[in-house]
């Protein structure tokens, strides 16, 4: 287990400095103990915040997904996942979706966001992650259901004038 040392600050360059200094080390494991990290990440979380999680891996601890999300949600956090591609040596294709929905579960149960992307497009993840950074995202309005549902779907929610920025995310359980 490593020490973790809480990082804070209200300064968003400070902020943006630490982060651009992070430099990875390690690896070559590609199954990686991520639930095992993000419930350490949890425990030096302050409640109700965002916690971003980056990865190339898949978790081969995702068998703590539940008590993780418990964790996150007793301190109203809403986790965000972004999985860059699939790093896998021993899985079967249907544990490896079983560990990236435990990923994309994780996200939904706690409000968060889960994105699959190429390495390429994660600079442009940034747009939907800087209003929550900045503190200026209210969540008005959430659904869920069959996307694949040829029905048409048609959601209301209110919207006034004191609404500066509107933002609409879709999520879909598979890529397609």
């Amino acid at each position: 287990m490593w020490d973790l040392e809480p990082f804070r600050t209200a300064d968003r360059d400070v902020f943006i400095n630490a982060i651009e200094s992070i430099v990875p080390t390690g690896g070559d494991d590609c199954e990686e103990l991520a639930f095992t990290g993000i419930a350490q990440a949890i425990a030096v979380t302050q409640p109700n915040s965002d916690l971003y999680i980056f990865t190339d891996a898949e978790a081969k601890d995702s068998c703590m997904m539940e008590m993780v999300i418990n964790q996150a949600m007793e301190k109203y956090l809403r986790v965000s996942v972004t999985k860059t591609g699939s790093c896998v040596r021993r899985r079967n294709r249907r544990e490896l979706q079983a560990t990236s929905n435990s990923y994309q579960e994780l996200a939904i149960a706690t409000g968060g966001n889960y994105f699959e992307v190429d390495t390429s497009e994660i600079e442009n993840l940034f747009t939907l992650i800087a209003p929550r950074i900045s503190g200026d995202v209210q969540l008005l309005f959430r659904a869920s259901g069959s996307l694949s549902d040829p029905t048409e779907k048609e959601f209301t929610f209110p919207v006034d004038s004191s609404v500066d920025t509107l933002i609409v995310t879709v999520q879909s359980a598979t890529a397609t």
